[in-house]
């Protein structure tokens, strides 16, 4: 490590008494301590490719806030500490090394493609700046999205909360959408076929049916139901969208469907539950 960085960071931690601050949930109950005291903070990043205007930085940041936050590389070590005071730091933070990643595995698979969800996430993430919700609800219709944007929030530690509504269905179970309106008469009587089949395939895998099985058998009956065309029906686990081949309860995962009817490409998702 940097001796510079290595020499600011012993100063802070010989002064204060304090420990280095690895997990991002504490350090949210310090900064949420801090916001009722009426405490203003900032920031301090220190990388280990450090230098002598730290100190400055340091200084800097103490005539714009009450409380300061040195945020460090999550490798460093207490142990590295001399002796020497210093008393311009209020916390170390040193995060895990992670990368921004949504770990989401729905590219190539038929769920959608990874430029279709740079770009949702990309506008998901500006509305988030924009708006700074405390609670966003998404549908569960569109659950791919739903599994992305979960993740983001995670990942960029975005303070938002994001609640799940329930895919509102019409009485014969096919899900509202404005692509309905576009489905002929013989298309509407054909259409709710999609649920009811998820729902009926995805009772049999739960109860231990091979998941490969039914869902090649789900594909058959759509293909005889009338859809002009099949474009998936898979298995996925409910975080993450990676594959399923053998059903666990202690994984949450959802059947997941794309049809086409006529013009209009309709999909579902169910859960799988007992």
């Amino acid at each position: 490590m940097c001796i510079v960085l290595k020499h600011i960071i012993c100063k802070i931690m010989n002064a204060s008494k304090q420990t280095i601050i690895r997990n991002a949930d504490v350090l949210a109950r310090q900064i949420r301590r801090w916001r009722r005291e009426g405490e203003t903070i900032a920031l301090v990043s220190l990388s280990e490719h450090a230098h002598g205007g730290h100190d400055r930085l340091l200084y800097t940041a103490k005539k714009y806030a009450s409380k300061i936050v040195v945020s460090i590389p999550g490798n460093s070590k207490e142990s590295i500490c001399e002796s020497q005071p210093y008393t311009d730091c209020d916390q170390i933070y040193a995060p895990p090394d992670r990368q921004l990643k949504t770990h989401i595995h729905a590219e190539h698979c038929g769920l959608g493609h990874k430029d279709n969800f740079d770009r949702m996430l990309t506008e998901t993430a500006r509305l988030f700046g924009d708006v700074r919700p405390d609670s966003a609800v998404f549908g569960e219709r569109d659950w791919v999205r739903l599994a992305l944007t979960r993740r983001m929030v995670r990942d960029l530690s975005f303070p938002v909360t994001i609640v799940s509504a329930a895919t509102l269905r019409d009485d014969d179970g096919l899900a509202v959408s404005s692509k309905n309106s576009e489905l002929s008469d013989t298309e509407r009587e054909i259409a709710p076929v999609l649920y009811k089949a998820l729902t009926v395939s995805a009772n049999l895998i739960a109860k231990g049916s091979q998941i490969e099985k039914i869902t090649a058998a789900t594909v058959k009956l759509l293909g005889e139901s009338g859809f002009s065309g099949v474009e998936y029906v898979e298995a996925r686990l409910a975080y993450d969208l990676s594959p399923v081949t053998v059903f666990s309860t202690a994984k949450p995962a959802r059947l997941f469907a794309a049809v086409q009817l006529g013009r209009v490409r309709l999909t579902d998702n169910v859960p799988i539950s007992v």
